[in-house]
């Protein structure tokens, strides 16, 4: 199967954006370019668009590359750079709580395929929540809050997502988030 050309373009951008990053884990040393690619493959698995796929694969740059909208939009389109800002949390709020409260009021009017890539996002987060505990089960203290504060945030992104758009992501994302309440 041959990937569409701007698939293959966030690809290669995401790869030199996230060269050098790393994914959070107790054992192992995960190059980060494994998110946005699971991000990319869940979406496409579901049949979103070239340009969401491309955003979904692209969907951290803005908030962990220091890449600007406009930068992005020079480098593949518009369109895709929108999303990509549509799921960026805010960069000027330090602060763990109130950087994720104020995304969810943005996330809140964000579009269905906004809302898609953030599913595909914590699928993805999830699923990686999951096995990193296998090898600690003090995983929580990799993440900027609390196991209590870091659960009821994704269990109110999920209650927005499920509100606003029907896939198959949606149900995979409610059943990892009921296997990890229980870690």
């Amino acid at each position: 199967m041959k990937l569409p050309d701007k698939v293959l373009r966030a690809l290669e951008l995401a790869s030199v954006w996230h060269l050098g990053q790393k994914r959070k884990h107790p054992l192992e040393v995960i190059p980060y370019i494994a998110h946005p690619v699971q991000v990319g493959y869940l979406l496409q698995s579901v049949g979103a668009p070239d340009h969401v796929v491309a955003a979904g694969i692209l969907h951290d740059v803005i908030e962990d590359c220091g890449v600007s909208e406009n930068d992005l939009a020079r480098a593949i389109d518009q369109r895709t750079a929108r999303l990509v800002t549509e799921v960026s949390e805010p960069k000027d709020i330090k602060d763990w709580q109130k950087r994720k409260d104020a995304f969810l009021v943005s996330l809140s009017k964000a579009s269905k395929q906004a809302l898609l890539i953030k599913c595909a996002d914590h699928v993805s987060n999830l699923r990686s929540l999951i096995e990193a505990s296998k090898a600690s089960p003090d995983v929580w203290r990799m993440f900027g809050g609390d196991r209590e504060h870091k659960l009821a945030y994704e269990l109110a992104v999920h209650g927005l997502i499920k509100m606003k758009i029907k896939s198959p992501l949606v149900a995979l994302q409610a059943s990892l988030l009921a296997k990890v309440t229980k870690i």
